[in-house]
């Protein structure tokens, strides 16, 4: 279980683990998204991002590093307890939309 604490200045989130286990950690997200977009941009390519979920912190950091994204928000999945992924229809779903959204990114780029 994830939750967020802290501030936008001060993003931490707690960890629950299946032993009981509670630990405070600073969000590494946007470090991370950043690692992994310089380093996609040295290889003389570019990031984009599809969120299961709408995020708005991250799509607000998304947003202000010029980074393409989109939401897969409404796609059919399996309950948490089954793991959250996909049904058969919402790999139907997430296919359109992916394949409309790498479109536009070739023509607009």
């Amino acid at each position: 279980m994830v939750g967020w604490l802290g501030d936008d200045l001060n993003p931490v989130f707690e960890c629950h683990t299946e032993h009981e286990f509670w630990q405070l950690v600073a969000d590494p997200t946007e470090k991370l998204v950043s690692a992994i977009d310089e380093f996609v941009r040295n290889h003389d390519a570019k990031l984009a991002v599809a969120l299961q979920h709408g995020d708005e912190r991250l799509i607000s950091y998304l947003r202000k590093e010029d980074i393409p994204f989109v939401t897969l928000d409404g796609a059919p999945a399996y309950a948490v307890e089954y793991g959250s992924h996909f049904t058969p229809e919402g790999n139907q779903f997430v296919s359109r939309v992916l394949e409309k959204f790498l479109t536009e990114q070739v023509v607009i780029n």
